[in-house]
């Protein structure tokens, strides 16, 4: 056994093979297989608590066949993916094997209740009776990519993950929970490192991974499901996940059903139950995984001495010819005590001296194997289920408590990469001194007017468009926000207000503050407090609108490219009908409307309001009238008159008017993001 097989297992595990694989050896049985309480028809009425319920957890599946939908939307297809699959999962590790487009992925999403059943045939049931319905509330999932706050260490993952997700209990005892995952999971040196990004060294792949499986073992889940757990993985760090989970199904009578592709040796004798999927999403066996090789021997398919069993059952489904005996040579050097050496197989042998291929679903279908696996089927179905109250089931933490543990991860995030901050603050004041540069010591006459009106829609537009990075604030974490929204972690409306709470608005809020401080420094606007602060109030809720706009359009798009596309058109609208390239006076009716769906002109006619009222812009010229005679030395026109050019209304219901428009904005937009997000949560992959 190589280096990596003599890794000591985190406890003395029981082993199910003998070295060589092929032998005929008698194998013990898992010790630690549950036998479930069925209930009586004395209390098959009775009502059980959830968490009674799943202490001991077993899935099975009844001739499930399952389809998705494919194709374009003008040519919409129905791909069949899983085809008359029965199963029973038990405590233990329960594994899924078979090629890649199998259904394993899929198979596992619906045992998870991850999938919409409309295109669900057959019945899918834990324990013998339905599941409840907040049924992700009580189980965990680890997802095949890592999910995990970048900017949290681990001890800071998972305590976020047991403060939202351990009900009824102290913060001490959420730490001291916290310390046991670490030490089962074997973090204690990497506790407090950061996860890391691309850009700034973290953990390693296996400490990244084991991270994910401790944020769904923070509440002792019966059932956890884990979609490729060793994807990426040395084969060592893959060895030890997977005699983590053995060691925890040992101990506490768990049940985990992972996916997984091709595992080596050392691996494959760790699973308690095997499901072997053919190419076209049919069973090829399901037992324990100890007996596979001795049922395939039965077909006449041998797995060579020194060859993996998990490469072998693939080549099988994989329709691959296999070899039938070893070389003459190799025949006559094997003990005569060696079952392989002394077999005689005759049936399905071709002419080159290979196995030719069998319906390895349609053996499995006739087998002893599939006959026990019918019969304990039946006596499920005609088990009578209990009624389930899930009243324990609900979110374990409060909507305030969810929105302060979130607003503090988000907090930390800015704290751990303060350029999402300090950039954009950077930028604002580079371009409040370029403006201030370019109109240094501009004078309050009828041209110097035009800067005003200038400088206010240059200063509209870069906080309409500088609210792109929404798109990457949203779309960067829309992976983690599913997946943890799905487990349970949060509501969506606690979600989105501490995102907005703790990372936009503190992010925009800092820009904008320097923005309109230093604007009011380099520009000569009016140094007034009441105008300040009407400026200033403007701009915060420009910027909360505008957000709004980007986030609504963002996740309801929930891809970049389809976002990058939509959102620049929008703001052009609204550029074009803010008033500034044309004005709204001279535009057709059908136009003019497109300013009260304007962010930009809302806000404009609050600031040029604010700016352009009680001014009087003077020149210092003669104007001549049409017969020559000198009228006066002297021009003064108030900002009132150039308002009213423009179609500003600059009383105080305008001014009101304005405030609501931009308010209906945010209310509006954010609850479109709020409904789009909780589609989200929900989808489908």
């Amino acid at each position: 056994m190589d280096s990596a097989e003599e890794k000591t297992p985190l406890v003395a595990l029981p082993t199910t093979y003998d070295r060589k694989p092929h032998r005929k050896t008698s194998r013990k049985q898992s010790s630690f297989k549950s036998n479930l309480a069925r209930p009586t028809s004395s209390d098959s009425s009775a009502k059980v608590d959830l968490g009674q319920f799943l202490s001991s957890a077993q899935i099975s599946c009844h001739n499930v066949t399952f389809s998705v939908i494919t194709g374009t939307l003008m040519n919409k297809q129905s791909k069949r993916v899983l085809t008359d699959v029965s199963a029973i999962f038990k405590p233990g590790i329960n594994a899924i094997m078979g090629p890649s487009g199998s259904g394993k992925t899929t198979l596992l999403d619906l045992l998870a209740q991850r999938r919409d059943k409309n295109l669900l045939e057959g019945d899918i049931l834990i324990n013998g009776r339905q599941f409840p319905e907040n049924f992700n509330f009580c189980s965990g999932y680890v997802a095949q990519d890592d999910v995990l706050s970048l900017a949290l260490t681990v001890e800071e993952n998972l305590m976020f993950s047991a403060n939202l997700r351990m009900k009824n209990c102290s913060h001490m005892d959420r730490a001291k929970r916290v310390e046991q995952l670490i030490a089962e999971l074997g973090l204690e040196q990497c506790q407090y490192t950061t996860i890391g990004d691309p850009f700034s060294k973290g953990v390693s792949g296996g400490e990244r991974k084991r991270c994910c499986i401790g944020m769904e073992l923070v509440n002792q889940p019966p059932v956890v499901f884990l979609d490729e757990p060793t994807t990426g993985l040395d084969s060592s760090t893959a060895y030890s996940v997977i005699s983590l989970l053995k060691h925890l199904s040992f101990g506490r009578n768990s049940t985990f059903i992972i996916t997984i592709h091709q595992p080596r040796f050392s691996i494959y004798r760790l699973f308690d139950r095997l499901h072997l999927l053919s190419q076209t999403g049919r069973t090829v066996y399901h037992g324990p995984a100890d007996k596979t090789l001795d049922y395939f021997e039965t077909l006449g398919y041998y797995c060579e001495e020194y060859c993996n069993p998990a490469e072998f059952l693939l080549d099988l489904v994989l329709d691959q010819t296999v070899s039938l005996t070893r070389q003459n040579s190799a025949v006559s050097s094997t003990n005569e005590d060696d079952p392989l050496s002394s077999r005689k197989v005759s049936r399905n042998r071709g002419d080159d001296g290979s196995l030719l291929m069998k319906d390895l679903n349609k053996s499995f279908r006739v087998s002893q194997f599939n006959q026990d696996l019918q019969q304990e089927c039946e006596k499920i179905l005609s088990t009578e289920g209990e009624l389930i109250s899930d009243s324990g089931a609900k979110f374990a933490r409060s909507w305030f408590t969810q929105f302060y543990h979130l607003t503090v991860r988000n907090a930390k995030g800015l704290i751990v990469f303060p350029g999402k901050v300090l950039a954009p603050c950077l930028v604002a004041f580079l371009i409040c001194a370029i403006l201030g540069f370019l109109l240094w010591d501009w004078q309050y006459d009828n041209i110097g007017y035009q800067n005003i009106d200038g400088v206010i829609f240059f200063f509209e537009v870069v906080l309409v468009f500088a609210n792109f990075e929404c798109i990457h604030a949203l779309l960067s974490e829309r992976e983690i926000f599913t997946v943890e929204s799905k487990n349970g972690y949060y509501r969506v409306s606690a979600y989105l207000a501490a995102k907005f709470a703790g990372d936009l608005i503190p992010r925009q809020g800092s820009k904008i503050t320097v923005f309109v401080c230093c604007l009011y420094l380099f520009v000569q606007f009016k140094r007034e407090v009441e105008a300040f602060a009407i400026f200033y109030s403007a701009s915060i809720l420009t910027c909360l609108a505008s957000m709004a706009l980007f986030t609504s359009v963002t996740s309801f798009s929930g891809r970049f490219a389809i976002a990058a596309a939509l959102l620049p058109t929008i703001a052009l609208i609204m550029v074009f009908t803010a008033g500034f390239f044309a004005n709204i006076g001279t535009l057709p009716p059908l136009l003019e409307s497109f300013r009260y769906v304007s962010i930009i002109w809302y806000s404009m006619s609050i600031l040029t309001a604010t700016q352009f009222t009680d001014v009087e812009f003077c020149d210092n010229q003669n104007l001549l009238i049409q017969n020559g005679t000198e009228v006066s030395p002297y021009l003064c026109v108030s900002g009132e008159y150039y308002l009213d050019l423009y179609g500003v209304n600059y009383s105080g219901l305008g001014y009101f008017g304005n405030f609501m428009g931009l308010l209906g904005f945010v209310v509006v937009l954010y609850i479109l993001t709020y409904f789009s997000c909780l589609r989200a949560s929900w989808m489908n992959k």
